[in-house]
C-alpha cells in the first residue's frame, strides 16, 4: 500500500512535518511514483501552495476514509482539506486570486495520506552503558521516518546525546522524527541496572540531578526501578518546578503511590510492583529466587486483577489521568514467540486484559 505520512494536529489546520514519506522511503529528496519530488516542502519553500490531489484520506478522528481527498498546503502549514468536486469549483470561481499564487500540484491518485505516527518508547540514543553510537542512532531516526513515525519520545538514555539529537533534527542537521526526550535515568544502588543512570540516595541528590538535566534541555525525568515514595516525591516536586514531566518505570514504589504523588506518565504495561500484590502473594513473589523489577512472569502469575490492590492502581491512574505506554510489542517478542506454550498463553492474555483495563477505565 502507497502511504503518505503527515504530522497532523487537527482536522482543518495542521502542522505539517519538513520531511513526507511515501511508499516506504523517506530521502532528502523523497519521491512520489515517477520523480515526483517533496522536497519542495523545505523550509525555504514555505510561501509555496502545495496542492495534494486525488490521494484517499485517513485523518486519524475515526471516521471513514475519504476518496479523492485535496489537501492544501501554505506556508508549511495543511491550511484546507477538500474533495475534488469542491476545489475545482473555487478554481473557476477564484481563478483571479489563484493566478497570484505560486502553486504546485501533486498527483497522488492512488496513495493514501494518513497522519504521522507518534512512537512513545524509542531509545534512540541508546540507553545501555556506553551504547552511544551516533551512526546508530542515525539509522534509527531513519528507519522509524520511513515507517511513516514523525514523532518520538526517547524514555532515557545519554543526557547529553540525546538532546543533541533531538536539536540536530530540529536544525534540520538530521532527517528523523520530532523527538521529546529524557536524560539518564534516576535510580538507586539498592537495584542497580546496566543502563545509562544517576545513583542517587538522597533527596537533596535528587533534586540536583532533575536541576542538572532540566539544565541540559531535557522534556522528561525518567525515574527508575530503585527509586522510593520518598525519592519519587522528590524528584517530581522539583521536575514540576523546572517546567518538565516525570516518567516512571518503577518497582520499589507502586503505580498507586506514584499517581498519587503527581508523576505524569508510567511506561511498560506490566507494573511488576510487590505492592500490587496480595500479602501472601508477595511473600511467594520474594522468596521464589526470582521475583524483582524484571520478572513479569512471576508476577503474572500470581497477579489477581480483582484484587483491592489493582483496583486502587486502576482508580488512581483514572483520576490522576496518567497516561500509561503498555510497550505491547515488548510482551509479544517474551511470551509469543517461539513454540506454542500454553503457560506464555495465559500470561499474554493476562497482559492483554491489564491493557484494557487501563484505556477503558480513562488512563
Amino acid at each position: 500500500m502507497n502511504m503518505v505520512y503527515i504530522a497532523l494536529l487537527s482536522l482543518f489546520i495542521f502542522l505539517l512535518s519538513d520531511t513526507m514519506s511515501l511508499g516506504g522511503t523517506a530521502t532528502d529528496s523523497t519521491t512520489v511514483s515517477n520523480d515526483i519530488s517533496l522536497s519542495l516542502l523545505n523550509k525555504q519553500n514555505g510561501n509555496e501552495t502545495l496542492v495534494l490531489q486525488g490521494a484517499t484520506l485517513i485523518d486519524g478522528t475515526g471516521t471513514s476514509p475519504k476518496t479523492d481527498a485535496v489537501i492544501i498546503i501554505y506556508d508549511n502549514k495543511i491550511i484546507a482539506v477538500t474533495n475534488q468536486t469542491n476545489y475545482e469549483y473555487n478554481l473557476l470561481s477564484n481563478d483571479r486570486d489563484r493566478s497570484l499564487t505560486n502553486e504546485r500540484v501533486l498527483n497522488l491518485t492512488g496513495k493514501y495520506i494518513m497522519p504521522g505516527l507518534f512512537d512513545t518508547h524509542a531509545h534512540v540514543a541508546g540507553v545501555r552503558k556506553n551504547s552511544y553510537d551516533q551512526a546508530i542512532s542515525e539509522n534509527m531516526l531513519g528507519m522509524l521516518l520511513n515507517s511513516g513515525v514523525t514523532t518520538i519520545r526517547n524514555p532515557g538514555g545519554p543526557t547529553n546525546e540525546s538532546v543533541q539529537l533531538r536539536e540536530e533534527v530540529l536544525d534540520g542537521d538530521l532527517k528523523g522524527p520530532e523527538i521529546f526526550t529524557a536524560g539518564r535515568l534516576l535510580n538507586t544502588p539498592e537495584i542497580p541496572v546496566p543502563f545509562v543512570e544517576k545513583q542517587v540516595t538522597t533527596v537533596e541528590e535528587v533534586r540536583e540531578e532533575v536541576r542538572n538535566q532540566a539544565e541540559a534541555g531535557v522534556d522528561f525525568i525518567k525515574l527508575y526501578v530503585g527509586m522510593k515514595p520518598d525519592l519519587v516525591k522528590a524528584a517530581i516536586d522539583e521536575a514540576h518546578i523546572q517546567g518538565i514531566k516525570v516518567i516512571g518505570h518503577l518497582y520499589l514504589t507502586s503505580w498507586t503511590d506514584a499517581a498519587n504523588l503527581g508523576i505524569d506518565f508510567l511506561t511498560h504495561g506490566v507494573p511488576v510492583s510487590p505492592f500490587l500484590l496480595s500479602e501472601d502473594q508477595q511473600r511467594i513473589f520474594n522468596r521464589t529466587g526470582g521475583g524483582g523489577p524484571f520478572d513479569h512472569s512471576l508476577w503474572l502469575d500470581l497477579i489477581d486483577f480483582n484484587s483491592t490492590e489493582i483496583r486502587n492502581m486502576i482508580e488512581s491512574l483514572v483520576r490522576n489521568q496518567i497516561p500509561v505506554d503498555p510497550t505491547l510489542s515488548i510482551y509479544q517478542a517474551i511470551f509469543k514467540r517461539g513454540l506454542p506454550d500454553t503457560q506464555n498463553e495465559e500470561r499474554w492474555s493476562k497482559v492483554l486484559q491489564l491493557t484494557k483495563m487501563m484505556p477503558w477505565s480513562g488512563s
